[in-house]
């Protein structure tokens, strides 16, 4: 059975583009990691509760020692990304160092009711993440399964619900993340003041904000437990790092709050200061360097809080604390239920009996029945968590080795019973950390299988002109194969393997596999040959991705990079020069020579700027704008060089525009305009890094900085959508060559609008390196667009990006915006992410419309495809191999998660493109 089946190259592509989104999508649910939620609520037990577990028999009734008496008044000051050593004395003078005194005073002149502790964070280190960890005594995970997955609303058992059962006074203030986590505790608009978390420039509404309120309610006695999560620090990290002026100015407030609130801490009070996170030398959190996952945890009270005594100050041996130990610890404090899903284990230094005494058996009895009660809530929860989950290595026969320690505490004296509830309590967490790092391997193993047949479709449909196919006989094909392998899918399920495949992600995969296999029988009547050009940079490209399976080529693709662009410009420089050797035109010999060599020379200069990854220091010595410190002088200097060399590119790529688009000067007056408009910005933001003049910028007048801050950018998206609808519409007006220029050159100026000053000016020179790869003869096309695609590769490193998640640009969220807007935040983030790409995509563009025949065409965008379809499939395998590696969530998972936004992002544009150039 025939029928003709001839779909357009626009098809085509639309396929292949779902065919590779479904294979990513089947792999990243294998590889993504998560974890069950209970909807259990914990409850209170007795030390000797159940004892002894292992026994049958009735329970033994035996005496627990109470401890003290719970606090009547709670209060948390969270100071988000409270860096640990911004809370201890130190020798050095850095703007962040030693602003808070009245920690050290506190631990010199009270070392029996005030505790230091190194907190420690469990990584992803973003807020949302830590705040759910801190209430819930849980370990993050990329995707925890609820009853309600698509609300932010935690669903588990968490602190605050039974502290709510307990105090009825309950006030909030700051960061409304909180709001949004917990919305059943804080419930009452009279006392919850949330503020918008996201206004990343504005160092202090929130926390003058918080203030306003905090005041008054310390005054009074209307309140039982007050909670305040102050932004100033971290906003200050993110806009101008920790080294900064600002910095020191609000820690010094905060070391004033402190101190105030302190002065009204009684016997009965609790007062907890912490932090939910560290923070990176350049400012920013969310990955797992250790500034990233140090912050602070200070608890002080009137009364004594512990048996033991705290380090001595000079010996700077503060203990190290995990997160998720503070939610039994609070619990024991408050004298509340721990919650169901708790991992943590008591912190031993805070336990203390209602009679504190020097009989060591009767302090003893007590810490082990507080650990016997934190192990017996531990205890229930892994049991119901293994009788409901589908992993089958959360069983209890797994569990054995585990559990033997807890049945042993039971049995054995007090002090080695101690050590067994400890290691009982170590040895589960670290156990759920194993487990929940488990992997799908078939649903990654058949995403892979996707990826892999993606790429030989696109390979199979490049070279061969589809006319038609054998459609039954494909159909009739799949019928055994599928009945054949049912068996062996069902085996591998029952093995742990696709348990997170559902029936519809099935019927996806199936139909997937029929549209290979449709591909597979297509009838060709004619095959375009390729050329020599595409088979090297094939194989260029296919060398460059196999480095992916290598740590340290992941941590040094910037200089990869580098000299794959080398290589090819040397090259393109050999093939000009033998094709003009007979040429008597030695104008024409010199310009075949003069562009490779000019863009050799822009990659070779570029190259010193960018941003340095944590494993490159210190063989990192990048220009990079964050590690740039300017004094009034400097920075006024600074911003006159940026002002003179940004008219120079303006007034010389507007000579290039106009020759390349003709008379009409409508795209030609908007790119000067947005460009002087790039250029006040960069300036703006020189200023806002100056040690000097960022205090004085506070200073201007709220409307100037916000017409600077909000308008100005918008104006320059504004004008980029307009003039990019009204050159792709006045088709007429415009042929395919002076489209791609007027769109290379007006994306250039808002893609430089989301960077920083040098990369910015980066941005804006690349329309003049696109023109250099414009001139040549179509023998050299497919070298001068694989030149121009790792050219937007190493754009990408020059304007200081990374592949790493602690460099993603959250600055870019609220150019043009001054608070946080979900969506346009996000697709800022993704272009100024993909800025370098973008440039070189449109550059594919111009480059494919000077005189490209259709097969040319063709061919290049399935070359386009293929040198990002390639490394994310190689990719996907390295990393199914690496899954166990120690740097697999350091390294290999980030570069993985960017190939996967590359290969979309580029089968999306060979779609744009293929419309543009039809």
């Amino acid at each position: 059975m025939r029928f003709p089946l001839q779909p357009s190259l626009g098809t085509v592509l639309a396929i292949l583009t779902c065919l590779q989104a479904f294979g990513v999508y089947i792999y990243l649910k294998g590889f993504l990691l998560t974890r069950q939620t209970l909807n259990i609520r914990g409850h209170s037990r007795t030390s000797w509760d159940r004892f002894p577990l292992s026994s049958a028999s009735s329970p033994t009734v035996l005496p627990s020692i109470p401890s003290g008496y719970a606090f009547n008044r709670t209060i948390i000051i969270v100071i988000d990304a409270l860096r640990f050593d911004f809370s201890v004395h130190s020798s050095h003078t850095d703007h962040y160092l030693n602003k808070l005194p009245v920690i050290q005073r506190l631990l010199d002149t009270q070392p029996q009711s005030s505790l230091l502790f190194q907190f420690r964070a469990d990584p992803p280190t973003t807020t949302m993440q830590r705040i759910k960890g801190l209430m819930t005594g849980s370990l993050p995970t990329f995707i925890d399964v609820g009853s309600n997955f698509a609300s932010s609303e935690v669903q588990e058992d968490h602190l605050l619900h039974h502290v709510k059962q307990r105090y009825n006074n309950i006030y909030f203030m700051g960061d409304d993340t909180w709001v949004h986590l917990y919305p059943d505790v804080f419930d009452q608009p009279d006392r919850t003041f949330d503020s918008d978390s996201f206004k990343m420039l504005d160092l202090d509404s929130v926390d003058d904000s918080i203030l306003s309120h905090l005041w008054p309610l310390m005054d009074s006695d209307n309140w039982e437990l007050a909670i305040a999560h102050f932004l100033g620090v971290d906003h200050c990290g993110h806009t101008y790092g920790p080294s900064h002026p600002n910095m020191a100015r609000k820690l010094d407030q905060m070391n004033t709050v402190i101190e105030r609130i302190l002065g009204q801490v009684d016997n009965n009070t609790l007062f907890i200061l912490m932090g939910d996170h560290g923070m990176s030398p350049e400012g920013d959190h969310g990955g797992e360097s250790l500034e990233e996952l140090m912050s602070t945890l200070f608890i002080h009270s009137g009364r004594p809080l512990g048996l033991g005594s705290h380090p001595e100050p000079q010996e700077n041996t503060y203990p190290v604390v995990a997160q998720v130990n503070l939610v039994p610890t609070l619990s024991y404090l408050l004298q509340v239920p721990i919650p169901f899903g708790n991992l943590g284990a008591i912190i031993p230094d805070l336990l203390l009996p209602d009679k504190p005494s020097d009989n060591k058996i009767y302090n003893l009895l007590h810490i082990v029945g507080q650990f016997r009660i934190n192990a017996l809530q531990v205890y229930d929860y892994i049991i119901h968590y293994s009788q409901q989950t589908k992993q089958p290595d959360f069983s209890t026969t797994q569990l054995g080795p585990i559990l033997k320690h807890l049945y042993d505490a039971d049995n054995i004296m007090f002090e080695l019973a101690l050590f067994e509830y400890d290691a009982f309590l170590i040895g589960t967490i670290q156990y759920c950390e194993s487990i929940w790092a488990q992997f799908d391997a078939g649903s990654m193993l058949l995403g892979i299988a996707l990826l892999g047949l993606s790429v030989i479709v696109s390979m199979l449909s490049m070279n061969i002109e589809i006319t038609r196919n054998r459609l039954l006989y494909s159909t009739l094909f799949m019928v055994p194969v599928l009945f054949a392998l049912q068996p062996f899918t069902i085996t591998l399920w029952q093995h742990g393997w696709f348990e997170k495949m559902s029936y519809t992600d099935w019927l996806g995969v199936l139909f997937s596999f029929y549209v290979c296999c449709l591909f597979s029988s297509v009838t060709c009547l004619k095959t375009n040959p390729l050329s020599l050009d595409w088979g090297l940079t094939f194989i260029i490209s296919l060398a460059q991705s196999f480095t992916l399976g290598s740590n340290s080529y992941v941590v040094w693709e910037d200089a990869s990079v580098r000299y794959v662009l080398s290589a090819l410009s040397i090259l393109w420089f050999t093939r000009n020069c033998l094709s003009t050797r007979h040429d008597p035109n030695l104008a024409m010999v010199v310009q075949a020579a003069k562009e490779p060599l000019l863009f050799l020379t822009v990659v070779r200069l570029t190259s010193a700027t960018g941003q340095c990854r944590e494993e490159q220091f210190p063989y990192c010595q990048y220009l990079h704008h964050d590690f740039l410190s300017y004094d009034s002088y400097s920075a006024t200097l600074v911003s006159i060089s940026f002002i003179v060399t940004v008219i120079l590119v303006l007034f010389y790529s507007s000579l290039l525009l106009k020759r390349s688009v003709g008379k009409d000067r409508i795209p030609h007056s908007v790119y000067q305009l947005c460009g002087m408009i790039v250029a006040i910005r960069m300036i703006v933001e020189i200023h806002q890094s100056s040690t000097e003049t960022a205090t004085g910028w506070m200073m201007v007048p709220v409307v100037v900085r916000k017409i600077l801050d909000v308008y100005l950018p918008r104006l320059v998206y504004a004008l980029c959508v307009f003039i990019s609808a009204y050159v792709v519409h006045q088709r007429s007006c415009y042929s395919k060559p002076q489209q791609g220029w007027v769109l290379l050159f007006i994306w250039s100026t808002m893609l430089a609008m989301l960077q920083r000053p040098l990369a910015s000016l980066i941005i804006l020179l690349s329309p003049w390196v696109v023109r250099l790869l414009f001139n040549g003869d179509q023998t050299s096309l497919l070298l001068r667009l694989t030149l121009l695609q790792f050219f937007g590769h190493h754009l990408f490193f020059v304007t200081g990006h990374q592949a790493t998640f602690t460099s993603l640009p959250w600055k870019a969220a609220f150019v043009g915006f001054d608070d946080m807007n979900y969506y346009g935040g996000m697709v800022l983030v993704t272009l100024s992410t993909l800025a370098g790409y973008i440039i070189s995509w449109i550059g594919w563009l111009v480059l494919l419309s000077k005189e490209a025949s259709k097969r040319d065409i063709k061919q290049s965008l399935f070359l386009l495809i293929l040198m990002q379809a390639v490394p994310t499939f190689l990719c996907a395998i390295f990393v199914f191999i690496l899954r166990r590696h120690l740097m697999t969530w350091k390294i290999f998972a980030p570069r993985f998660l960017f190939q996967i936004l590359l290969d979309i992002g580029a089968h999306l544009a060979t779609n744009v493109l293929e419309r543009m150039s039809a």
